[in-house]
């Protein structure tokens, strides 16, 4: 057996590692085989013993390495044609014994003759081949010592037509060795070689990936500079070569990247311009800013970028400032941040400026989804749906989901809702509209006056402003004043979608004292005693709209399900007309071109609630048999 050095890769029971140290260890007899496992949950340390440190591992893991006895054998590594033979060529006849003159013997009898037919029939198989899957099976070369240029024909005429290969996970140490194996391949489109642990990158003058169209990098450990070293070819005369001129998509995704700068010399400059797809997944990218100011000048045709599995927090860098211009990257229509940790939905608003050609996004499963609070009747991810639809106006998918006309417009008038409460709040804090707080306010809901316009509202900030400009001794505005007109009904035309709104002004009817318990337990809400106004689509249905008004005033006013009604009633005061429990809309009983209604709420027992539900016989009939 020959001796083993650091570098080479090895498999025991099919499991792979890479050799870091070979020697001898304190106090332990023989020689021995410091190895780092491909599956960290195999080791045992990261090259410590006793407190020595022996070597280094690639991983973080401080559990990916181990040691083993130099005498141990290892698994037989196999060549490409070998490995492509065991996977699409073996079949059950090989284990069949061989009768003495050549042919296969199963219970005595001679079942096929061994010949150049059979042979024949494999290489057909064989040529057929499109794509083919060798990851795993102890791959090494080309040809194993053979004959490279030898083997590379029989490559040729055995499966000429491969389109994609998959070469993960075996035990190249060479980048020439998958060159090799690629150059007789002139069909080759998609080449995926992750997993693996190369120690030497160099090539020269090879043409063997001049079609490839997608690249697979994954979980190979491998730094921004050597992954720029696969991609090029850097001649004696400095100039660069791309290897891959024809790449459109390349995956780097699990190789514990922080960043993506290779420093190169001034006069060189690398541009992948073919190259519309980059998969960074699975990475240790913290900000998006500093990632796609390295990434721009490399690759400017980016469509698709993908960081989902990454720690991305900000899109700027820690020591930026709010006057540090944020990079454009026009190119990319589609990002996907997913499983990041992203805490903020207002975050989300400086997208457009760093793609304002985004069309699709993916942001599920950040904390934002959880911290996203919401007062109304969307649930926590519909809220954060809503609001980031709102955000990103040129978006026409979220999280894989098609945005409709509808999303869209629920979206945006959700996003006024909850943007006029910031700000409102913002104000009142200081009763100034030149505060640092209120302008920050108007930077993280940046569309706000904007979908004002668009949707006919009042602009509280105008408002605002104008308000406070009149005040003879202080810029202020009372809380009272505020709430007031921010429940001013706004007058829509007809048709538009402001027309389908209505405000509903309820007004509790108190009863005497010995009808209905009193409580004291108060929650504070922006209203007047005994009434409070909520603005809601006519499109909602009585039960809805009870529903809501019991969240908000039920136990202030001490209401029970079932056990008060609503009715419209005149500016004197006089009931028009009660509403009756139903599934039928709340717009049902407004008349169009209507946006202001008074409803008064009228307490009633339980027993006229059961009375309207089983009728007065059936009633009575209980009541007996209650007495009884």
């Amino acid at each position: 057996m020959s001796p083993r050095h650091p570098g080479d890769r090895l498999s025991f029971s099919n499991a792979l590692c890479t050799i870091r140290y070979a020697g001898p260890l304190p106090d332990q007899k023989g020689d021995w085989l410091g190895v780092e496992w491909d599956a960290p949950e195999r080791g045992k340390h990261d090259g410590l013993y006793k407190g020595t440190r022996l070597f280094h591992t690639l991983s973080s893991s401080p559990n990916c390495a181990s040691f083993i006895r130099a005498t141990r054998v290892p698994d037989e590594p196999r060549s490409f044609l070998q490995a492509l033979r065991y996977k699409y060529a073996e079949d059950d006849l090989d284990d069949a014994p061989v009768g003495a003159n050549g042919s296969i013997e199963i219970s005595g009898k001679v079942v096929e003759e061994v010949g150049f037919e059979r042979i024949r029939q494999q290489q057909a198989l064989l040529h057929h081949l499109k794509i083919v899957i060798l990851d795993g099976l102890r791959v090494r070369g080309v040809g194993l010592g053979a004959d490279v240029e030898r083997a590379q024909e029989e490559i040729t005429s055995i499966c000429p037509n491969i389109t994609e290969l998959d070469l993960s996970r075996n035990l190249f140490e060479r980048y020439k060795d998958v060159a090799e194996i690629c150059a007789p391949l002139k069909e080759l489109r998609v080449l995926k070689i992750s997993g693996l642990r190369l120690q030497t990158f160099d090539l020269d003058g090879s043409s063997a990936f001049l079609k490839v169209e997608e690249l697979h990098l994954n979980d190979s450990l491998l730094s921004p500079e050597q992954i720029l070293r696969m991609l090029t070819r850097r001649n004696k005369d400095e100039s660069i070569d791309l290897l891959f001129p024809s790449l459109k998509s390349l995956s780097v995704a699990g190789n514990n990247l922080s960043t993506f700068y290779a420093p190169t010399p001034p006069s060189v400059s690398i541009v992948f311009t073919t190259v519309t797809t980059l998969t960074m997944d699975m990475n240790a990218f913290i900000s998006l800013v500093p990632l796609c100011i390295s990434l721009v000048p490399l690759f400017p045709n980016l469509t698709t970028l993908s960081l989902q599995h990454n720690k991305i927090s900000t899109f700027n860098s820690s020591a930026s400032t709010t006057d540090q211009p944020t990079p454009l990257y026009p190119s990319i229509t589609i990002l996907n941040l997913s499983h990041n940790a992203i805490t903020d939905s207002r975050v989300v608003s400086s997208l457009p400026e760093l793609f304002p050609n985004l069309t699709s996004l993916q942001v599920s499963n950040n904390p934002f989804f959880l911290n996203l609070t919401s007062r109304t009747t969307h649930g926590i991810e519909d809220a954060a749906f809503l609001i980031t639809v709102a955000r990103l106006p040129t978006l026409t998918m979220l999280n894989y989901t098609s945005i409709t006309e509808k999303d869209r417009m629920d979206g945006e008038l959700y996003y006024l809702s909850v943007a006029e409460k910031e700000i409102q709040n913002a104000f009142q804090d200081t009763q100034s509209t030149t505060n640092n707080d209120f302008r920050r306010s108007l930077q993280d809901w940046a569309r706000y006056m904007e979908l004002c316009d668009k949707y006919d509202r009042e602009n509280i900030v105008a408002r605002l402003t104008a308000a406070q400009s009149t005040q003879s001794s202080k810029d202020t505005v009372t809380a009272d004043a505020l709430s007031a007109a921010s429940h001013r009904p706004p007058k829509y035309p007809p048709n538009t979608l402001g027309a389908q709104l209505v405000t509903l002004t309820f007004r509790l009817q108190t009863p005497p004292s010995n009808d209905l318990p009193t409580t004291t337990d108060t929650i504070a809400h922006s209203h007047t005693p005994g009434s409070v106004t909520l603005t809601l689509p006519r499109t909602l249905d009585v039960y809805r709209v009870k529903s809501l008004l019991l969240r908000k005033m039920g136990r202030e006013w001490n209401l029970r399900p079932l056990e008060f009604a609503l009715e419209i009633v005149e500016d004197a005061g006089e009931q028009v007309e009660e509403i009756p429990d139903s599934t039928r809309r709340i717009g049902d009983w407004i008349p169009e071109g209507v946006w202001d209604v008074v409803l008064r709420v009228r307490p009633r027992p339980a027993v006229v609630v059961m009375e309207d539900a089983i009728g007065s016989m059936a009633l009575e009939k209980l009541k007996g048999m209650v007495a009884v």
